[in-house]
């Protein structure tokens, strides 16, 4: 997705969301491809992966999708669903 596209749909404007994928380059959790788009890396996925787990421990049952390697293979098609936490916040 390009910076402008991902700027209007996240509702941030231009100048911040450029400060954080500037932020998140650094880290490398996100590049940009050959034709400027904005992509996700693994080491991102991995790090979305763990903050929602991190979350779903530490804050309870959310509406997360479960990961970004199931919505990057659509296995979700778009569903977003309760993460299973595997019945933590169950008594």
């Amino acid at each position: 997705m390009n910076r402008t596209a991902l700027a209007t749909s996240t509702s941030l404007a231009y100048d911040r969301l450029a400060r954080y994928l500037e932020w998140m380059e650094a880290r490398k959790f996100v590049r940009l491809d050959e034709e400027g788009a904005v992509v996700i890396t693994d080491r991102g996925i991995e790090t979305y992966d763990e903050l929602v787990r991190w979350i779903m421990q530490y804050v309870g049952k959310l509406r997360f999708p479960k990961t970004l390697v199931e919505r990057r293979n659509g296995e979700r098609q778009g569903k977003e669903e309760d993460y299973d936490d595997g019945g933590k916040d169950e008594e």
